[in-house]
């Protein structure tokens, strides 16, 4: 079973991160016994070309180890890399010739001035020359199953998945290979994301996600026996093509592709995210109690996947009412039904919750304020508590003229 992943940090910021999380993941797999490749970045035509920075573009190398090292400058993550040419080598930083190196540290690591095809290089250049690593997790006592996506219309599918035995999973879900198509068919790899839940008697229980626009996309973790459901969106970059969805693990689950609408698994995709949104210590949670309604809860945050809002009204006779805009709105895909790409006007009935979803293609595209003052509608006596009246309890109607609530 090949697992492919592909986290190219989107901004400086997030470079450091993104270099400790491949880093953990790397040391993991290598403690598995799993071999490791990675995939050089391809070039404007998609072939091998050597590069004056030491990379073959398009190119396959092995990665047999990875180290947090002591360097001139400080710590360091670095990886090891070997070229199956024999030859030709990374030119940059922690290069052979680099020097970063330690006289004790190259001994350590067996580091020779020779163009043997074996170097090292750090998490940060390793990003942005190589796009992609591949895994192959090999397991003799594991076993596949698959199941194809063949009736392709829209862009939500949901399946049922029920696993029998408690245990470690991967959850593959699979692109037709971009080899398999002329340059004149224009394709390209679709943008998929794959949220996992767990039914918990009538709750749905965020389980993981992840989502890129490459051939196969993973999700694996420590599965309990249980019934899951599966949720897929994908934006098609190209004409929409049939799909794959693949499980390697101790035991083959029962899987099954429901015939849902589009609304509903939506609505799905909302209950799944609320649950997140709700649980999660990285999203802010926030209460209007400064504002005499702590019955009021705004939920929002996001992680590399997802953008999500979502607004708790407890009230049992006020509806919310809330307006997000956009200052800038790239990188962003609306999850469904949106005429205002620049605005979103928020309405909660009484005693329920509203989540919205917006998919992240670009980190650094886009940006939100909450505008104007939020609002709080009485459903029996037409009455209206906004923002900035609040502190001293006073009212709007619906026409607008100010009331002095009666004490």
């Amino acid at each position: 079973f090949f697992l492919m992943i592909r986290r190219p940090p989107r901004s400086t910021q997030s470079r450091s991160s993104a270099a400790s999380d491949v880093y953990k993941r790397q040391i993991e797999y290598m403690t598995r016994k799993f071999t490791i490749t990675a995939t050089s970045r391809q070039d404007e035509n998609g072939v091998e070309t050597k590069t004056k920075q030491g990379i073959a573009s398009s190119h396959i190398y092995a990665v047999p180890d990875a180290r947090e090292v002591l360097s001139r400058n400080g710590p360091a993550k670095i990886l090891k890399l070997r070229n199956p040419w024999a030859e030709f080598e990374w030119k940059g930083d922690w290069s052979d010739e680099s020097d970063l190196w330690t006289s004790s540290l190259r001994k350590e690591l067996g580091v020779e001035k020779k163009d043997d095809g074996i170097f090292w290089i750090s998490y940060q250049d390793f990003f942005k020359q190589f796009a992609a690593f591949e895994v192959c997790c090999l397991n003799e006592n594991n076993l596949y199953v698959d199941i194809n996506f063949t009736h392709i219309e829209g862009a939500y599918y949901s399946m049922s998945i029920k696993i029998p035995v408690e245990g470690y999973y991967y959850f593959s879900l699979n692109q037709r290979d971009e080899r398999f198509f002329s340059e004149e068919d224009g394709y390209i790899y679709s943008n998929f994301a794959l949220v996992i839940a767990r039914y918990e008697e009538d709750d749905l229980i965020f389980v993981g996600q992840t989502a890129d626009t490459i051939r196969n996309i993973v999700l694996e973790g420590e599965f309990s026996e249980g019934h899951y459901l599966l949720l897929i969106y994908v934006t098609w970059e190209s004409k929409p093509c049939p799909f794959n969805l693949s499980c390697y693990g101790p035991e083959t689950p029962t899987m099954e592709v429901e015939k849902r609408e589009s609304s509903e698994i939506l609505e799905l995709f909302q209950i799944v995210m609320y649950e997140k949104a709700v649980k999660s210590d990285n999203f802010k949670h926030v209460t209007l109690e400064e504002e005499k309604f702590p019955e009021i809860i705004k939920h929002e945050g996001h992680d590399d996947e997802f953008l999500v809002f979502s607004f708790e009204n407890r009230t049992k006779d006020s509806e919310y009412l809330q307006s997000v805009t956009f200052t800038t709105y790239n990188g962003l895909l609306f999850l469904g039904d949106w005429s205002d790409d620049n605005h979103l006007e928020v309405c909660v009935p009484p005693d329920s919750a509203k989540t919205y979803i917006f998919r992240i293609l670009d980190s650094v595209g886009w940006a939100y304020q909450y505008t104007g003052d939020w609002k709080i509608y009485n459903v029996e006596s037409c009455l209206l508590y906004t923002s900035d009246a609040a502190d001293d309890l006073l009212c709007v109607d619906l026409g607008g003229r100010r009331i002095i609530k009666k004490k």
